[in-house]
């Protein structure tokens, strides 16, 4: 399985985080997901910045979505 390598913002400088990468069709049902997400989101008027402060996360972690 190929690995991702992730720098990440943390108390300890530089952290590495390696993360498996995702299976094709997992990743299909990842952008699935993340699709209608988008959907409902836009159905309710709400900015990815509106989401984000309601879920206590950064508006870019909403983009990733």
């Amino acid at each position: 399985m190929a690995m991702l390598t992730w720098l990440t913002l943390s108390l300890a400088a530089d952290t590495v985080v390696r993360v498996p990468s995702v299976p094709p069709a997992d990743a299909d049902l990842s952008r699935a997901l993340g699709h209608r997400l988008r959907e409902l989101r836009e159905a309710a008027g709400h900015s990815q910045e509106k989401v984000a402060q309601a879920a206590g996360i950064s508006r870019n972690h909403v983009r990733l979505i």
